[in-house]
């Protein structure tokens, strides 16, 4: 075994070594031989700093869901979880025990079938609104590329308009976490609380993101989720048609 006492090179990489921690690739040199309490400390070490970072990224985010998207973009990271790994989590939790609770977020939309293609566009609306979580999953980019297009005066680029809207909509899966126990014997009243709360997130959090007036900030909201819907509606219609008339 190769002997670790008195290391002189790093043996990751090979650099010297001027201190505990290698100054090219980051390696903690404290340790020589590895013992079963440094592996413990290793995997606790781990798990309070994920911890750490999901309290202060979740806790953050609802009472604030704009400032921890400014402070990620500013240079602010190590702090907080990724906004992709917090978006991923809480969507996995929330589709998670949606489908153990049996609970389909959806709300009816009936159109008079009163001919073949109003019945088809009556099925396609039924399938987007059962599966509306799913389409905001698929559609975030598009979002983006929306938020990115309505508040260009902000000067945030695309990546930078995604990382705030990973955060935002991510929040709107832990409200309906919270309310999903109940939405099982409610109304659709509760399901529409639950969307309220979550565009109500998203306004707070733009106008605390872009950095404008309450009222501002609503209307620029309102305006960016408006051209959303259309459009995502919109592609949505055109494949359910193109649809039809292949199979017609």
């Amino acid at each position: 075994m190769k002997n670790l006492d008195n290391l002189r090179t790093c043996p990751q990489c090979g650099s010297d070594l001027a201190g505990p921690f290698c100054s090219q690739c980051g390696q903690d040199n404290t340790h020589q031989r590895l013992h079963t309490k440094d592996v413990l400390k290793d995997v606790a070490g781990h798990f309070l700093t994920f911890d750490s970072k999901v309290f202060r990224t979740v806790s953050g985010l609802m009472r604030n869901p704009g400032r921890i998207s400014l402070e990620y973009v500013q240079g602010k990271r190590q702090s907080y979880l990724s906004p992709f790994k917090f978006y991923v989590t809480v969507s996995a939790l929330f589709f998670l025990i949606t489908r153990l609770l049996q609970v389909k977020y959806r709300i009816d939309i009936s159109l008079a079938p009163s001919s073949r293609l109003a019945q088809a566009a009556n099925e396609m609306s039924q399938f987007l609104t059962s599966q509306l979580d799913y389409v905001v999953v698929v559609t975030l980019p598009l979002m983006a590329i929306v938020f990115r297009l309505v508040f260009r005066k902000s000067k945030y680029n695309f990546a930078e308009t995604f990382v705030f809207l990973l955060y935002v909509t991510g929040v709107g899966y832990i409200l309906q976490v919270l309310i999903t126990p109940f939405a099982r014997f409610a109304s659709e009243g509760l399901i529409i609380l639950g969307f309220l709360l979550r565009f109500g997130f998203l306004i707070c959090g733009s106008v605390v993101f872009y950095q404008k007036k309450p009222l501002l900030g609503t209307v620029q909201t309102v305006l960016a989720l408006f051209l959303y819907v259309l459009l995502t509606g919109s592609v949505a219609i055109a494949i359910g048609y193109a649809i039809y008339f292949c199979c017609s």
